[in-house]
C-alpha cells in the first residue's frame, strides 16, 4: 500500500510541476501582452503627433492579468512560507494521530460486534420477536434500530 501511495504522490508531484509550469508560462504571456500594448499605444501616440495615421495593432490584454506596478516582498513571502510548514508539519502529526485512533477503534470494535452478535442470538433463542428480559421482571420491546442506533453512537 506504501508503494502505491508514493507512485501516486509521484504522478501528482509531476502534474502539479506541469500546472505549475503552464501557469508561469502564461503569467509571461500575459505580461508580454500588456507590455507590447503599453508601448503600441505609446508609439501611436508618437507617430500620432507626426501627423501620420498609424493603425491600431489589437493586441488583447486581459484585465487584471498583470499589473506593472506589482513588487516581490521577500520577507513576507518567507513568512507565510514558514506558516505553511507549520501547518503542513502538524498535519503528518495529526494525519498519525488519526491512523493510531483508527488502528485503536478497529480493535474496540471487533468485542463490540461479537457483543451484537451474542445479542442478536438471545433474541433469536427467546423466539425473535425483538422482546428482551431485562431480569428486572418486565418486557421491553427493542427493535433492531434501536439497537444499531445504540451501537453505531
Amino acid at each position: 500500500m506504501e508503494t502505491a501511495l508514493d507512485e501516486v504522490s509521484m504522478e501528482l508531484t509531476t502534474v502539479m510541476s506541469a500546472l505549475q509550469f503552464q501557469d508561469i508560462t502564461s503569467q509571461q504571456i500575459e505580461a508580454t501582452h500588456a507590455v507590447l500594448a503599453d508601448l503600441g499605444g505609446g508609439l501611436s501616440s508618437l507617430v500620432g503627433q507626426l501627423g501620420i495615421e498609424v493603425e491600431e495593432a489589437g493586441i488583447v490584454v486581459k484585465e487584471g492579468t498583470y499589473d506593472a506596478r506589482a513588487s516581490f516582498d521577500r520577507q513576507r513571502a518567507a513568512d507565510s512560507q514558514a506558516e505553511i510548514d507549520r501547518l503542513i508539519e502538524g498535519g503528518e502529526d495529526a494525519a498519525e494521530e488519526a491512523m493510531e485512533m483508527a488502528a485503536s477503534a478497529e480493535e474496540m470494535a471487533e468485542p463490540v460486534e461479537e457483543s451484537v452478535e451474542e445479542e442478536e442470538a438471545e433474541v433469536e433463542a427467546k423466539g425473535g420477536n425483538g422482546q428482551v428480559d431485562e431480569g428486572g421482571g418486565g418486557d421491553e420491546v427493542v427493535s433492531q434500530d434501536d439497537i444499531d442506533a445504540l451501537i453505531d453512537g
